[in-house]
């Protein structure tokens, strides 16, 4: 089964937040950027109510955000399937991993077509990269780039835990469909700018 990247997908949704002039509204509005959350948060509803979800959003959507709903229907209804880029049933929501390590063994081949024994040395080379990452982690001297590693795998394992609670309830009719997203709003999204945050901090301090 084909699936879109849960990243690529939330970082489409805010390019076009930005590009529709919402960005500002977003980091000073805690109602809309709830509500534009929401839509990012439906590839996180079960594959059966992404439909009937969406058409709940847009019931309940801001006049304010009715250009973003237009976006978000037309690009992930129309031109792609909700198949694509729903992930609810998936453990791991993007392909961050794949892509990186396919840039750093392209970027060693110099060209696109080398000959077999550039290949050769490359795939050697390869092979001592990984086996030298791979002691590192045993005897725990990967150092920085380890604990960032560790980190994130901590935070992807407790926010999966969240959107299994969160399904799980949903299943057992303890929480709603609106409920639903709402709960997964709070687990997507770009974090309000870090310029928004620094001033409020200054406010604060004054």
């Amino acid at each position: 089964t084909r699936l879109g990247c849960f990243f690529h997908f939330s970082q489409a949704c805010y390019r076009n937040i930005q590009k529709l002039g919402l960005s500002q509204l977003y980091d000073d509005d805690p109602e809309v950027r709830l509500i534009l959350r929401k839509f990012i948060a439906l590839a996180l509803v079960p594959r059966d109510k992404v439909k009937s979800c969406f058409k709940l959003l847009r019931r309940n959507a801001d006049d304010r955000v009715q250009e973003f709903v237009q976006y978000f229907e037309h690009q992930w209804f129309n031109v792609m399937s909700s198949d694509l880029w729903c992930v609810a049933d998936s453990a791991i929501r993007t392909n961050n991993s794949s892509e990186a390590y396919n840039r750093r063994f392209n970027s060693r081949m110099l060209n696109k077509h080398p000959n077999i024994w550039r290949f050769i040395y490359i795939l050697k080379n390869e092979e001592f990269h990984v086996i030298q990452k791979q002691l590192h982690q045993l005897v725990g001297n990967a150092g920085g780039y380890a604990y960032t590693r560790r980190k994130r795998a901590r935070q992807a394992i407790k926010k999966t835990s969240q959107i299994i609670k969160l399904h799980r309830l949903f299943m057992e009719d303890k929480k709603t469909l609106e409920e639903l997203v709402f709960g997964l709003s709070f687990l997507v999204g770009e974090p309000v700018s870090k310029k928004k945050v620094k001033k409020k901090q200054m406010s604060f301090s004054e």
